[in-house]
């Protein structure tokens, strides 16, 4: 065990203030609590590698602070401006760069995630086939059409035109891990959880994430719709209903939380993510861990088991997860009711 260090941090560089409609409604009174160094704007121009940086205590005790400011709905809206910022000034940088470098390319999250942390390990997820025992020919469909939908996201960022030297090999050690072997794996996520946790210990750390997949006869229909044409391209939008889908376990079924927590009810333990987003954001995000998993699913309907959806009220996008943010239906009511 490493010894514990008692020396306190270096304080940042503060970056310079930026003039801007975001730096008019925020400021340093925007949380009730800063780490050492810290400030609005040096958490605003801050990276993925910042976060992790900062000890664990001093992130929670940051992110509170803007909750106990800001509000829930109030930290989901600024980390869509926040979002919407960096996609803005990763497009103007790329646009300053010569053709000779890095031409326009926008280098994706999950790439500069897996360049910084995964680099030279294979990585992914470990997936369970609970469907299709007796069908193997239907079964060696499902996982072409699966590899053919992670594929493109790959081929997302490869028809850039740039040159990453690292992306073919982020490419190329990426993998979903089916364990197919065992005809008993049935529809029980506590089942299967045992058998993922008894695994753990042998595969490796990018393979070892916090949730697992799992392919169920429901999943295995979304993927094999009978039209082929409407089946995803790099063109697809995200948010569509009845998009291809495998269905995400967490290793372990409780939160962690004591009951009444209001966090608690956040949390999904079975749940369904849209397959054209493993790469690009499910794998990156859990891998970091810049968020428990009950943030991950808190605007979404998770499933009791592997089967029947809950009743909700909210629509129907919120059945299966494409990233940690609202849905779009759910930002439309959110306008209606503050008319912003």
């Amino acid at each position: 065990m490493p010894r514990p260090t008692f020396a306190k941090p270096p304080v940042p560089p503060q970056p310079e203030p930026t003039h801007s409609p975001l730096s008019m409604q925020y400021s340093d009174a925007s949380s009730s609590y800063w780490p050492p160094g810290w400030s609005f704007e040096r958490f605003r121009a801050a990276t993925m590698e910042d976060h992790q940086q900062l000890p664990p205590d001093e992130l929670a005790k940051m992110q509170a602070g803007l909750r106990d400011v800001l509000g829930e709905d109030g930290v989901g809206r600024l980390a869509q401006q926040l979002f919407q910022e960096q996609k803005k000034r990763d497009v103007s940088e790329s646009g300053a760069k010569t053709p000779s470098s890095m031409g326009s390319i926008i280098v994706p999250n999950w790439l500069k995630h897996w360049e910084r942390r995964r680099r030279g390990q294979p990585w992914g997820f470990v997936a369970f086939r609970a469907a299709c025992y007796e069908d193997e020919a239907r079964w060696t469909e499902f996982k072409m059409e699966v590899q053919r939908i992670i594929d493109i996201q790959f081929e997302r960022v490869a028809t850039t035109g740039s040159e990453i030297p690292y992306f073919k090999d982020a490419r190329e050690t990426f993998a979903i891990r089916w364990v197919e072997d065992d005809a008993s794996v049935t529809l029980n996520a506590d089942a299967l959880r045992e058998k993922y946790n008894e695994m753990r210990s042998d595969i490796p750390s990018a393979f070892s994430q916090e949730l697992f997949l799992c392919a169920t006869p429901e999943s295995v229909d979304s993927v094999l719709i009978t039209d082929a044409s409407d089946r995803p391209t790099a063109d697809s939008a995200w948010w569509r209903a009845g998009a291809p889908f495998l269905v995400a376990v967490t290793a372990d079924g409780d939160p962690g939380l004591e009951e009444g927590h209001e966090e608690r009810g956040w949390f999904q333990p079975v749940f369904k993510v849209a397959i054209e987003t493993v790469v690009e954001e499910l794998w990156w995000i859990v891998d970091s861990d810049i968020m428990p998993l009950r943030r991950l699913t808190r605007y979404m309907r998770g499933q009791d088991e592997l089967g029947a959806t809950r009743t909700s009220d909210h629509d129907d996008l919120e059945d299966t997860w494409w990233t940690t943010s609202p849905s779009p239906e759910r930002l439309r009511k959110r306008r209606n009711i503050t008319g912003a």
